[in-house]
């Protein structure tokens, strides 16, 4: 296995509401890890997901033969793990600490050129709970 660290420009936007009214855009630059475990690359980096919160590591995995179904799983103020592909839906768990919501992501779409040598990964997708979607999201992830 190799790791480096590297730098990652993360831009998300996410959308909450009816019709997404309520719409939320946030660009980092950030330290990371790029992980090249022979078949399988991952990319890991802590964020805060709240004022009050110590950081959640969070971490995207995927197959260098289907890099366009991503693993992303997160540890720390929340616990979550969920598959994002394109036509797909994936029942998670969303563990708040005091609580856990069962939840589905619906993968809309996935473009990822992620290499041990760089690129990009963009994911679009949307949260649902009891067949409601009460979260839409872009996120756009760049090996700089």
């Amino acid at each position: 296995m190799t790791k480096k660290e590297i730098k990652i420009r993360i831009t998300s936007v996410q959308r909450s509401g009816s019709d997404g009214e309520d719409e939320n855009t946030v660009e980092i630059v950030t330290d990371a890890t790029l992980s090249d475990e022979g078949g399988r690359l991952s990319v890991s980096y802590s964020e805060f997901l709240s004022d009050r919160a110590a950081p959640t590591a969070t971490t995207l995995v995927f197959d260098k033969e289907s890099p366009d179904t991503v693993f992303l799983s997160r540890e720390g103020e929340i616990t979550m793990s969920c598959v994002i592909a394109e036509k797909t839906r994936y029942r998670f768990a969303y563990n708040l600490g005091f609580a856990s919501i069962e939840l589905v992501c619906v993968g809309h779409e996935v473009r990822n050129n992620v290499s041990s040598f760089g690129g990009e990964m963009f994911l679009r997708y949307d949260i649902e709970a009891h067949g409601v979607t009460v979260q839409s999201c872009e996120m756009t992830i760049t090996i700089i």
